[in-house]
């Protein structure tokens, strides 16, 4: 998931609590670490509070486009699709 959020000291002792460690720094933002093995699972940058947006991994285009076309896909959304995954600094 992505936030911003005004003060992250806030958010990373909120997010420290349920588990998560910072996986990686850089000015005004912030990658979060999980138990699981993916590089990071929340990031956080500086500013007025609000979503920013979710990701997810589908095998498959086709995949992808099933999801988007599906009854349960309500919410508007813009898709982007990454072809290389970059991973934050300090990691």
């Amino acid at each position: 998931m992505r936030y911003q959020h005004p003060d992250l000291a806030e958010i990373t002792t909120f997010l420290r609590d349920f588990g998560m460690s910072v996986a990686g720094k850089a000015e005004g933002k912030r990658w979060f670490k999980g138990y699981g093995t993916d590089q990071y699972v929340y990031y956080a940058q500086e500013g007025e509070k609000k979503f920013l947006g979710g990701t997810f991994e589908v095998e498959s285009y086709a995949e992808l486009e099933k999801f988007v076309m599906s009854a349960y896909f309500l919410l508007p959304v813009e898709v982007s699709i990454f072809m290389e995954r970059k991973a934050p600094p300090n990691l």
